[in-house]
């Protein structure tokens, strides 16, 4: 997952995660036809965009989830697929949260598929500051 090569982590940007986001960035430019988001419902985001680009600095919303529904208290993963419309090979992708009801929004998973079934291996060897990147919008 891209909350650590493992699979398990979590990312918790501090507050209710609104105007957070967190990024990572591929090997190479890449196509993501779906993701899937774990959390659990006492800290999971409401709405987000899933973005691309080409250079970290100019974003491209590739998927916009207006209510993400309820979770399970116990955590659950949810898988959403990325509109064909809206592919695109890109280098960097980022979720960035627009809503949330938590008092302090956690991520427990976040990840990337090329096709279904088949993810984005992260390089280990990397430190995480070369592959993933989180901060908080500030106008």
């Amino acid at each position: 997952g891209i909350l650590s090569p493992e699979g398990y982590g979590s990312w918790a940007p501090g507050g209710n995660g609104v105007d957070s986001w967190v990024a990572v960035k591929l090997p190479e430019a890449s196509l993501c036809e779906s993701y899937l988001v774990r959390t659990t419902a006492a800290v999971a985001p409401l709405s987000w965009k899933l973005q691309g680009s080409l250079d970290g600095e100019a974003w491209a919303d590739l998927h916009v989830v207006d209510s993400t529904g309820q979770w399970a208290a116990a955590g659950e993963n949810k898988t959403f697929t990325v509109p064909e419309e809206s592919r695109g090979a890109y280098l960097w992708y980022r979720l960035y949260v627009t809503a949330s009801n938590a008092t302090t929004m956690t991520l427990q998973n976040l990840r990337l598929f090329r096709r279904q079934g088949t993810y984005f291996p992260l390089d280990r060897r990397l430190p995480a500051g070369k592959r993933l990147s989180s901060g908080k919008y500030v106008p």
